[in-house]
């Protein structure tokens, strides 16, 4: 109400009405804090005839509720909203935001391996939640899992997802490589008989070979040998071997060395002219086979010569062959001895 008066002394009153408007509460806000990657969504007072955000990262918008999708660490900070009422009120007001950086696996292992070895896996450290997956049906919750006794089937690509402390989450993959072992394979031409030649094999292209066997024997390559074997050399020889991913197998033969047999070849000689010169020799063997003078040859173990002549004089040889396939030959001098001339006469008449 105003009430003035002239310089007359009159004096009037009249009325005016003044309204004044409320200004606006803008009450930003965000559902911060948030995992970089994700969409970070601001929020304000309703039914303003104007917003006006900005923020870090040259941020600006003019509606209510705005968002920023893959949001990075760069949207960290304060955001002010300025708002305008119905009225032309305006009013403005400030919401903080973090945005927490995305932890890093880092997954990896100790691969390649080979098959029967443990294969160990890592990752960063001082996550809230581990969690592997892998060939196989592999899965773990723990920082570094191993698998024991691996074989190939665990080949493949694995993925580690980790949570953070802040509720962050990524994930990332690590190859895995698990090689066979190799199959040493080991061999020989066993059984052999003494004093031939014993010779192994094995399989081929490896980066190296460990022989080892009875009587001291070693041997640093693939197809060893022994000459002149003897019967030191029967038993189990071992072999290991390493291929060209570093992995390492064993296994084992057996070699059988057979004696040789004893032709012991005799005969009843001395003989004289016209009788029987009988042979003998070891029994029981799977062939015989005599030399001799005078064109003289059986297959016999006991074999004669009837009505024999000083032709039969000398050495005769026997080879004889075991139930093994063993040979050996050995010798037996003969003397036919002539017989006397009696030339008998007298001084008769």
């Amino acid at each position: 109400t105003l009430t003035v008066t002239n310089t007359n002394g009159c004096t009037a009153s009249a009325t005016t009405v003044v309204t004044i408007n409320t200004n606006p509460v803008p009450n930003p806000s965000s559902d911060s804090p948030k995992c970089v990657g994700t969409t970070l969504t601001f929020n304000s007072v309703a039914a303003m005839t104007s917003y006006a955000w900005t923020g870090p990262n040259s941020f600006s918008s003019n509606i209510q509720a705005p968002s920023i999708n893959n949001v990075t660490t760069a949207a960290n900070g304060t955001y002010t909203l300025t708002v305008t009422n119905a009225n032309g009120c305006t009013a403005s007001a400030t919401t903080a935001v973090t945005i927490n950086a995305n932890p890093v696996p880092n997954p990896s292992s100790d691969s390649p391996k080979c098959v029967g070895t443990t294969l160990t896996f890592n990752s960063v450290a001082a996550m809230t939640s581990y969690a592997w997956t892998g060939p196989n049906s592999f899965s773990s919750s723990i920082q570094a899992p191993s698998i024991s006794s691996v074989t190939t089937a665990a080949s493949g690509t694995y993925t580690l997802t980790v949570t953070n402390a802040n509720g962050c989450t990524a994930s990332a993959t690590t190859a895995v490589t698990i090689n066979a072992n190799p199959v040493p394979n080991p061999s020989s031409d066993s059984p052999k008989c003494i004093g031939t030649t014993l010779t192994f094999n094995s399989v081929a292209a490896m980066t190296s070979y460990a022989w080892t066997g009875p009587n001291s024997f070693s041997s640093s390559i693939q197809a060893p040998s022994i000459n002149n074997v003897t019967t030191a050399a029967n038993g189990t020889y071992t072999l290991t071997v390493l291929n060209a991913n570093g992995c390492t197998a064993s296994a084992t033969t057996a070699v059988t060395i057979n004696a040789n047999p004893v032709p012991n070849p005799s005969s009843d000689s001395p003989k004289c002219v016209g009788t029987t010169l009988t042979f003998n020799s070891v029994a029981a063997m799977t062939s015989y086979a005599w030399t001799g003078p005078n064109s003289f040859s059986s297959s016999i173990q006991a074999p004669s010569i009837s009505s024999v002549t000083t032709a039969a004089n000398g050495t005769y040889t026997l080879t004889v062959t075991n139930a093994n396939g063993c040979t050996a030959s050995a010798t037996t001098a003969v003397t036919i001895n002539a017989n006397p001339v009696p030339n008998p006469s007298s001084d008769s008449p």
